[in-house]
């Protein structure tokens, strides 16, 4: 796997977007070919100048700005759970399934110059965030196992919040720190609780499940008489919305926070309620996300439209019909909520984000008002899905090429990273 790449990683661009940018696809003579195996997938995120590549599965190489692969013939690696976004760099590491030559499995770290350190002494690990990743220290993790945070260099950190590790409670993954303050799982109290950057315990556990911080507030379920309920507590652990909520509510943004009201995760309605948990817009059969920039994307029932409304829940704009994907779907797979119940807040990073008709994916760059701010299409016009603008200002699409002279004019649908002009950057064949 030779290949040359060379790109300008300067972090994701924020870029205002006036009006809708309808990008072309071409070729320059700067684009650059990096050749992969047969049926690779290319994650479509550029992290700290490295592109994930999985192929066969579970399989990983990793291309660094220089062209050259990461991981060789001699040097096996895979997946640590098939999941690409778990599988990119994360604060100068990236945490994989190491396949020595015995054919046994180690967890593995692995740095951005190739080196790597297998870690033997840990049944189970987590995919890094922020430079941390979680490990089971013991060769099972059933039995009498510890949970620990190491750091990139393998050595355990944060000790105040080690503990016992419990298989059907403990989290599998670090969360992040927002504002200071991080979600932890005491084992031997089988509560969450929050520490700051340096582990220190700056909330003792006592919840049954804590989400991140945002805009001072966290959502956290604590049981009463027997019932889990959500509430909000403030940067020192006070709550100060009281846990009334059955379903876990939405982040706060600009505010307000979208929380359902109801007895289950399939019976509610929705509201958005301001600091003080008092409701500020009527109850509705939607689902609602979060608001940016003064707008809120909503879906109005089960298969209902999709629209962007203001603070008031005024409709602003239906953007059903803009949407990508497939029309005998319509809006039904759309969604604002994963398999938890957990809201999928749209981020918007650098003022837009990709959606289609299944919710966040590769589509068209939308605006927090519903407007589309990039759009793309191939040489027949055909319109080409397209993801979130990464690292250096480039966008991953699959284009579909039918008189490109380097494939010798045969139709080819070719992985690239283009820029905001539509050149390609790089491509995989």
């Amino acid at each position: 796997m030779k290949k040359t790449l060379i790109l300008a990683l300067l972090g994701v661009c924020n870029v205002g977007f006036s009006q809708t940018t309808i990008l072309h696809p071409h070729f320059t003579l700067q684009s650059k070919e990096v050749t992969v195996p047969r049926g690779a997938e290319v994650c479509p995120e550029i992290h700290e100048g490295l592109i994930t590549v999985r192929y066969n599965g579970s399989e990983l190489v990793y291309v660094n700005t220089d062209g050259k692969c990461v991981s060789g013939p001699d040097f096996s690696i895979s997946s640590l759970n098939n999941q690409l976004e778990n599988d990119n760099f994360s604060g100068g590491a990236v945490m994989v399934t190491h396949r020595l030559k015995s054919g046994d499995k180690v967890p593995c770290i692995l740095y951005p110059d190739g080196t790597y350190r297998d870690l033997p002494d840990y049944s189970s690990v987590s995919a890094f965030r922020d430079g941390f990743a979680l490990a089971v220290r013991g060769k099972s993790f059933y039995k009498n196992a510890t949970q620990v945070y190491i750091n990139k260099e393998g050595r355990e950190v944060f000790p105040l919040l080690a503990g016992s590790f419990d298989p059907f409670h403990s989290p599998r993954a670090v969360s992040p720190l927002c504002e200071n303050r991080r979600a932890f799982f005491s084992g031997e109290q089988k509560k969450y609780g929050y520490a700051d950057e340096k582990g220190n315990i700056v909330i003792p556990p006592r919840f049954e499940d804590a989400l991140p911080f945002s805009d001072e507030l966290a959502a956290v379920q604590v049981k009463t008489d027997g019932t889990k309920k959500w509430g909000f507590i403030d940067l020192n652990g006070q709550m100060v919305i009281q846990p009334v909520y059955a379903n876990a509510p939405g982040r706060f943004s600009e505010g307000h926070a979208a929380v359902r009201i109801g007895p289950t995760f399939y019976q509610y309605q929705m509201t958005y309620i301001d600091r003080t948990g008092r409701q500020v817009t009527p109850l509705v059969d939607w689902d609602c996300n979060t608001f940016h920039s003064g707008y809120a994307w909503v879906k109005k029932g089960e298969c209902g439209p999709i629209c962007v409304v203001d603070s008031a829940l005024n409709e602003v704009r239906n953007v059903t019909g803009t949407l990508m994907g497939t029309a005998a779907e319509g809006t039904c797979p759309f969604n604002l909520f994963d398999a938890y119940g957990h809201s999928l807040a749209f981020d918007f990073p650098g003022g837009t984000q990709s959606l289609n008709t299944r919710g966040v994916g590769s589509g068209s760059l939308y605006k927090p008002d519903g407007t589309i701010a990039v759009k793309c299409v191939d040489e027949m016009g055909r319109p080409i899905a397209i993801n979130n603008i990464t690292e250096g200002g480039l966008l991953l699409c699959v284009v579909r090429f039918t008189h490109e002279s380097r494939f010798n004019g045969k139709e080819r649908a070719v992985p690239c990273f283009i820029n905001l002009q539509g050149e390609v950057v790089l491509y995989f064949i």
